[in-house]
């Protein structure tokens, strides 16, 4: 997965706010498929978070790129 081009990172002060991972406070990612590159388009903070907890795979929407 990579960040989107606009944010490398996730918002520290927003990743301290939310805590720890909870998944039954999240709904899965929205990730757009660049040909094989994984983009985050949603849920950039949540990937934080569950990095830093130990969460290797999360649920996700992926879909093509758009504008193909």
């Amino acid at each position: 997965l990579e960040p989107p081009a606009t944010r490398a990172f996730a918002d520290p002060a927003k990743v301290a706010r939310l805590g720890p991972f909870d998944w039954s406070k999240y709904r899965p990612i929205e990730v757009e498929n660049h040909g094989g590159r994984l983009i985050i388009q949603s849920g950039l903070t949540r990937v934080e978070i569950a990095r830093r907890a130990g969460i290797v795979r999360l649920p996700a929407y992926v879909f093509p790129k758009s504008g193909t």
